[in-house]
C-alpha cells in the first residue's frame, strides 16, 4: 500500500506492528488516516468469564487476581494458579512470558500454561465457560471467542510502564528481558488508512470512512453470528445492515440512508 498505493484502503489496520513506516508514509503524504478507531473497545489482555466476575466482586484489576490461584487451580496441579498465555510461535508468547516474570507470579503460585495452539487456547474458555470454571488468560477482541462469552478484559491494576519497558523489553525473548517491568498491555491502536490518491479523489468515501465507527460489542456479536452460521461476507453484511440500521444509517447522509433501506 506504501509502495504500490493499493488497494486504496486498508480498513482495519492495527498499527503496533507498522507504527514506525506509517508514521513516515503519512508525514510524507503518501497515506493517511480516515479514521482512528473504526472499531470501539478493542485490543489485547488477560480476561476472566462474567459469571468469575459477577461471583468473585473483589477481583477488579489483575493485581487482585494475582492473589488468588486457588480461584484458578490448574489441572495438573491443583495447588498453583493456571494463567492460560499464548501458543509457542506467536509473538504475544513473549510478551506474556515476560509480564509472568515482571509479576513475579511463579511466587504467588501460579503456573503458565502454553496451549499449544489457537484450538488449544479457544477450546480451554470453550470448556471453562461450558463447564462454569473459572479461567484467566491472554486473548484479543474483537472476536467471536471474547463475543460469545462475553469475556471481560481486566484493567492490570498499573499503569502501562513505557514503550521503552515494553518495546524494549516486554515484547522480546527472555533471555532478551533482564529487567521486565510490571505493566498494562501496550494500547492497541487501529486506524482505517487510505492513499493520497484515493483521499483526493473521493471524498464523499472519506466522510464515509471517518464516520463509520463500529461499536465492539456490535462486531463481537456479528463475529459470533458468522461463526455459528458459517456466513460468509455479503450474508454478515447483510444482517448486520438488517440488526444495526440505527447504526449505519449515521454514517451516510439521509437520502443514501433511504435509498439503501429501501433496497433491503
Amino acid at each position: 500500500m506504501n509502495e504500490k498505493g493499493q488497494p486504496d484502503v486498508a480498513a482495519e489496520l492495527w498499527i503496533n506492528a507498522v507504527r514506525e513506516p506509517l508514521n513516515v508514509a503519512m508525514a510524507e503524504g503518501r497515506l493517511h488516516s480516515a479514521v482512528k478507531g473504526p472499531i470501539t473497545d478493542l485490543g489485547e489482555g488477560w480476561w476472566i468469564p462474567p459469571f468469575t466476575a459477577e461471583k468473585h466482586p473483589e477481583l477488579k484489576t489483575v493485581l487482585d487476581i494475582l492473589d488468588h490461584p486457588e480461584l484458578f487451580p490448574d489441572k495438573e496441579d491443583p495447588s498453583k494458579g493456571a494463567f492460560i498465555g499464548c501458543p509457542a510461535g506467536w509473538g504475544c508468547q513473549l510478551s506474556n512470558i515476560n509480564l509472568f516474570r515482571a509479576f513475579e507470579m511463579e511466587k504467588k503460585g501460579w503456573v503458565l500454561i502454553d496451549p499449544g495452539s489457537q484450538a488449544g487456547l479457544d477450546g480451554s474458555m470453550i470448556k471453562a465457560n461450558e463447564r462454569g470454571d473459572n479461567w484467566f488468560g491472554y486473548y484479543w477482541a474483537p472476536t467471536s471467542m471474547i463475543g460469545k462469552y462475553g469475556m471481560k478484559l481486566m484493567p492490570f491494576g498499573v499503569p502501562f510502564a513505557g514503550s521503552e519497558n515494553w518495546d524494549g523489553c516486554i515484547a522480546k525473548a527472555e533471555q532478551d528481558c533482564d529487567d521486565p517491568k510490571p505493566s498494562a498491555w501496550t494500547a492497541s491502536e487501529v486506524h482505517t488508512v487510505v492513499t493520497d490518491r484515493f483521499k483526493k479523489k473521493a471524498s464523499v468515501a472519506m466522510d464515509y470512512l471517518a464516520k463509520r465507527v463500529v461499536p465492539g460489542s456490535v462486531m463481537g456479536a456479528m463475529l459470533v453470528f458468522m461463526e455459528e452460521e458459517q456466513s460468509d461476507g455479503p450474508d454478515a453484511a447483510a444482517e448486520f445492515m438488517s440488526r444495526h440500521e440505527d447504526l449505519w444509517m449515521q454514517w451516510v447522509p439521509a437520502d443514501v440512508a433511504a435509498a439503501v433501506k429501501a433496497s433491503l
